[in-house]
């Protein structure tokens, strides 16, 4: 199973409100600790952290009530740009052209392959990629897209492939 990031912000919150209580109770309920608690710097100290925890645990809350509404994960903040894609799952492509456009690839591995993407929704999750790679397209705006990363160096070693359109 695959943690998105809303998961892992929700498990992060529980897991700090957990160790928070646990580590004050010790804290007050034993007389070895209570000379610790002393040591730690006076913004530590103050009452106001003891609301630590139920602000955790509202976020927690909430990102699980969001979620549940569908207002975010699983194409909300893309705006749905990954919904209806056809997946396809664990296939090998080596030596050819794949069309990107309408798929969802998970868990493929690619290699030495050229990546045909005319603008159209696609996601790739969890693939590996070997060898040379490059994308030919013919829409205009992914061209100009991919030249400007490459430009500002965040994508190297790809070759870009401008193909006329299909009348």
């Amino acid at each position: 199973m695959q943690l998105g990031p809303f998961d892992l912000i929700f498990l992060g919150c529980v897991s700090v409100s957990a160790i928070y209580l646990a580590v004050d109770t010790a804290m007050k309920q034993s007389d070895s600790t209570a000379s610790l608690a002393l040591k730690l710097p006076a913004f530590i100290r103050t009452p106001k952290w003891n609301y630590l925890p139920l602000i955790l645990m509202l976020c927690a809350g909430g990102l699980l009530f969001a979620r549940a509404m569908g207002w975010i994960g699983s194409g909300y903040l893309t705006g749905g740009l990954t919904t209806n894609l056809q997946p396809v799952y664990d296939q090998k492509f080596e030596n050819e052209t794949v069309i990107v456009d309408g798929k969802n690839f998970i868990r493929c591995t690619l290699t030495n392959v050229t990546l045909h993407h005319d603008g159209d929704n696609f996601k790739i999750t969890s693939a590996t990629f070997y060898g040379v790679r490059s994308i030919e397209t013919s829409d205009a705006r992914v061209a100009n897209v991919l030249y400007l990363l490459k430009g500002v160096n965040l994508i190297q070693n790809l070759n870009i492939e401008e193909m006329p359109k299909a009348r």
